[in-house]
């Protein structure tokens, strides 16, 4: 990680986007150590979210154009964590996308509704919404923590 954050904000859209697909990577900590680093804390922003959000979206279409078989083979998810997923996916449907941030079921979310073959654009606005604030708020705690000390 810490070769990714000496690229600065092109490491960070990278770490973000292998975080959101098939590497279990903290983006988070590239992009603290990013901005800790000197970098523009909005283009750091936008790196993160941009490269999250499609990294997520990679997921989606994973979901959306393979075998889902296959899908949860490559990405290594146990297929019960998407059968527990697809019901909430029916119900919410693309609006699901706004959690494709969270640790752990992020994946599977954006699986499910790739498999389902939810709306992309209105997954793609909802899962950008979730991932770019949660990165709001990492870059901002930060930068309000480190101005008060």
């Amino acid at each position: 990680m810490e070769l990714l954050a000496e690229y600065g904000v092109w490491g960070l859209f990278l770490a973000s986007f292998l975080a959101a697909t098939i590497l279990p990577l903290a983006s988070e900590i590239v992009l603290v150590a990013v901005v800790a680093a000197g970098a523009d804390p909005w283009a750091a922003l936008w790196a993160a979210a941009a490269g999250n959000t499609l990294g997520g979206m990679t997921s989606y279409f994973l979901g959306y154009f393979f075998e889902i078989k296959k899908v949860c083979r490559w990405m290594k998810i146990p297929p019960e964590k998407l059968d527990r997923m697809y019901p909430y996916a029916h119900r919410y449907g693309f609006l699901l996308g706004f959690l494709g941030f969270m640790p752990v079921i992020g994946d599977v979310v954006m699986i499910a509704l790739g498999s389902l073959h939810c709306s992309w654009i209105g997954t793609l606005l909802t899962s950008a919404t979730g991932k770019t604030l949660r990165y709001y708020l990492i870059v901002f705690t930060q930068l309000a923590v480190t101005s008060a000390v």
